[in-house]
């Protein structure tokens, strides 16, 4: 049975998400996230659609996605001028933008950690639960998933992290991650009565493979985004470099061990970039060429078929799973 899935645009049916890249951005007009103005650029609000209309239009046309899942939590790092944006976007290009609720906070990528406040657990779950229920930032847009990542050793993390749990288990909406201590993520939000079935964990592909397969067996899904990249810099990677074919082939050898309906490919593009200072759009972080959203099926898709993984397997990673996971329970 379908049942409604909010998008920028209002609510789609579930069962007309199509193909869903289920872990992706698009730029701010308020700048990248080391760099974030207090107000938005509106200037930049062409060049951002000439930008993005053309990706996403090939994706749809081309690929057969028809919804991707922007998930750049917005309390410091988006306003309702992006979302008027991404709604533009979505009209010219026919793809569905789901967006999410929850915050960013301690990670490498600028916003180091600062404190957010004395926000108490109830107001911080209050402010997800009336984004999901009502809108975001006075729209009507509400939002299809909850998105945090924490500092464990902060206050403001560890109320963030319950807060999460609670407005979960009000709304139904799945919870997802960036990077960080994804263990302690699930013990955290199991422990708070989350199920692990509705946590969504994220950058599977730089994590060992046992540490993998026990959040498996634990009952949570991982999306997988390394695509492509080579430099370990950007990601972390402890050894010298990242193997051209390792997110391909991680995914065939999960698929072969029986867990494809955990295994959520995407590309994380344009992860928050900005603009140059002439107003152009910041291409992807990773400085892979063609590395746009369409590269998953340029380079990602063949790839793992390559490694054994069939048509099916494919079409159950992009489909189903993904209207599994947004579908609230």
């Amino acid at each position: 049975m379908s049942v409604m899935i909010p998008t920028v645009l209002g609510e789609v049916p579930s069962d007309r998400l199509g193909r869903v890249l289920t872990h992706e951005h698009i730029v701010s007009l308020y700048g990248s996230w080391w760099k974030l103005s207090p107000q938005p650029h509106p200037a930049w609000s062409h060049a951002a659609l000439e930008h993005y209309t053309p990706l996403l239009s090939e994706l749809k046309a081309t690929h057969g996605v028809d919804t991707i899942v922007e998930v750049t939590p917005g309390w410091e790092s988006r306003g309702p001028e992006d979302l008027e944006l991404w709604a533009e976007l979505s009209r010219r290009s026919g793809v569905n933008v789901v967006v999410t609720t929850g915050d960013f906070m301690g990670s490498d990528l600028g916003l180091l950690g600062r404190e957010r406040g004395e926000q108490t657990v109830a107001q911080l779950a209050d402010q997800m639960i009336r984004e999901a229920g009502e809108g975001i930032l006075g729209t009507k847009v509400r939002a299809g998933i909850i998105k945090v990542h924490v500092r464990r050793e902060t206050p403001y993390g560890r109320r963030l992290m319950q807060a999460a749990a609670i407005a979960q288990m009000e709304t139904g909406l799945c919870l997802t991650t960036c990077t960080g201590d994804h263990t302690f993520y699930v013990d955290v939000w199991e422990m708070a009565g989350v199920p692990p079935a509705r946590i969504c964990l994220s950058h599977g592909d730089t994590r060992p493979l046992p540490e993998v397969i026990g959040l498996f067996k634990r009952g949570c899904s991982y999306n997988f985004t390394l695509w492509g990249i080579r430099s370990p810099k950007e990601i972390g990677w402890p050894w010298p470099e990242v193997p051209r074919y390792h997110s391909p082939a991680f995914l065939a050898t999960l698929a072969a061990e029986g867990y494809v309906s955990h295994l959520f490919p995407s590309m994380d593009y344009s992860a928050m970039g900005g603009f140059t200072e002439d107003g152009r759009v910041c291409e992807d972080l990773y400085h892979v060429e063609g590395r746009t959203y369409s590269y998953m099926f340029r380079h990602g898709v063949p790839n793992m078929k390559r490694f054994g993984v069939t048509d099916a397997e494919v079409e159950t990673m992009l489909r189903q799973n993904p209207r599994r996971l947004l579908e609230p329970a």
